[in-house]
């Protein structure tokens, strides 16, 4: 198959299939969830490391664990956007902002974990939380493919599901109105009260052009 992004409708599309095939938001919003289960292996293989068998100190750790979330982070904003060479110096600026925020909570995690404060348990579910966030890079780079600003992001902290949101904005333009008609949809999880409000507040919200 022959892929190619398709920066009108925001997807990506097989141009060599007769039936042309389309690897659209819903595929990738489920390889968004996909990647981003896969990826808290590697937290947790960290934790283990760090807690379990003394391995690694916590400088290392905490090394380890930014580039994890800078390689999580990147992947899922590029998926969005169409790609790497779509990827704009807005992109790489509002990418490296998210980042940051998520640097300056992980140097937080890295000095309780200095001081005993956390066990194992403690710290493989909180480091699964970093993780679990970089659903927010996926749905604001997807807002941002389409010239967008949204209120809020699943994965943003800021439902009470905090980071383990699986939620999604569905955003699609309208040629009437000349306006981008963007829908708060639920995902396949259990849903926070907050998301549920989100569904029905942003039902739809409208940016207009």
């Amino acid at each position: 198959m022959q892929w190619i992004w398709d920066d009108v409708k925001k997807f990506f599309q097989d141009i060599a299939s007769s039936i042309s095939e389309k690897f659209g938001w819903k595929q990738t919003v489920e390889l968004r969830d996909e990647f981003t289960e896969k990826s808290m292996q590697e937290t947790d293989k960290l934790i283990t490391q760090l807690l379990g068998t003394g391995e690694i100190t916590v400088q290392q750790w905490t090394l380890e664990m930014r580039e994890l979330i800078k390689d999580t982070y990147r992947a899922q904003y590029e998926l969005a956007i169409g790609g790497r060479e779509n990827m704009t110096q807005a992109d790489y600026g509002r990418l490296g902002g998210i980042l940051q925020e998520q640097y300056r909570y992980l140097q937080g995690f890295a000095s309780d974990l200095s001081e005993g404060k956390l066990g194992l348990s403690q710290a493989m579910y909180r480091a699964r939380m970093y993780i679990d966030s970089s659903t927010q890079a996926y749905e604001r780079a997807r807002a941002a493919g389409f010239g967008v600003d949204l209120p809020q992001y699943p994965g943003d902290g800021s439902t009470q599901c905090l980071t383990n949101c699986k939620c999604q904005w569905d955003i699609k333009f309208d040629e009437d109105t000349s306006s981008y008609i963007c829908y708060w949809k639920l995902g396949y999880a259990e849903h926070c009260p907050d998301c549920l409000d989100a569904a029905q507040i942003y039902n739809p919200y409208v940016v207009q052009i």
